[in-house]
């Protein structure tokens, strides 16, 4: 039964837009932007409520005049969203920088297929920008194994002179993006050759807390084996979690 729906499901898709053409497989998408640079905004705590005419039309005319995808299913959290974005397939572990330290240290491991490496081998230069330090997820270590030519995380922003709009050192104390932005801008936009660039947000950036009040709430207990080091960090160290430190 479960080949002859496999088998069905196969029929299907060479019917219609995933259909095989000279050995490869198209969509009626395939090509649509070539030869364009590539911008990737990934957003932190984005719903698609707060996509408004009047408060942000810029996602407003993005989302009605370019191509949207409503239709899909998913259940994760940064790291995850990120290693989706860029390597194209569900990570089997939540804590997939952490792993990927290791490999990146003993360069045993290398991702030909991702992202940023499929553009580099077309001539585009990549990199990857996020207003948090590098140390965070490991960011600094695993995104040069993942095809980023060149990565800038916070401190680089401090570099180069951001109108630093941080007062402490406190994990919820985000500096603006647009400040990021803007500092950043000629490193995260090539105007000498191709470039594919990659921005993961923080102002916007959810509370952790709210996480472990609504399990707790919910079930009874927050599930910490999903979490990082460096979000276990970021939990309040309450009753709730004082086993988690």
């Amino acid at each position: 039964e479960v080949t002859n729906l496999l088998s069905s499901v196969e029929d299907d898709l060479s019917d219609g837009d995933f259909s095989s053409v000279a050995g490869r497989n198209y969509t009626s998408y395939t090509g649509a932007y070539s030869g364009n640079n590539l911008i990737m905004i990934m957003m932190e705590s984005a719903e698609w409520y707060g996509i408004d005419e009047e408060l942000t039309p810029t996602l407003y005319a993005l989302k009605n005049q370019g191509i949207t995808n409503d239709n899909y299913i998913s259940k994760n959290k940064t790291n995850q969203s990120e290693a989706i974005s860029i390597l194209g397939s569900f990570p089997t572990d939540c804590n997939l920088q952490e792993k990927l330290k290791t490999d990146v240290e003993e360069k045993n491991i290398s991702y030909p297929f991702s992202l940023p490496s499929v553009f580099k081998r077309d001539g585009y230069r990549t990199s990857y920008m996020h207003d948090n330090v590098g140390k965070f997820y490991n960011r600094a270590s695993t995104h040069k194994a993942l095809g980023f030519d060149s990565l800038y995380f916070y401190e680089d922003m401090l570099a180069s002179g951001i109108n630093n709009h941080k007062t402490t050192n406190d994990f919820y104390d985000f500096e603006s993006d647009y400040e990021a932005l803007k500092t950043m801008k000629s490193q995260f936009v090539d105007v000498n050759k191709p470039f594919m660039s990659f921005f993961t947000t923080m102002c916007m950036h959810g509370n952790y807390n709210d996480l472990v009040d609504f399990a707790t709430k919910k079930v009874g207990r927050w599930d910490y084996s999903t979490a990082t080091e460096d979000e276990r960090r970021a939990f309040k160290n309450d009753d709730d979690t004082n086993d988690f430190f």
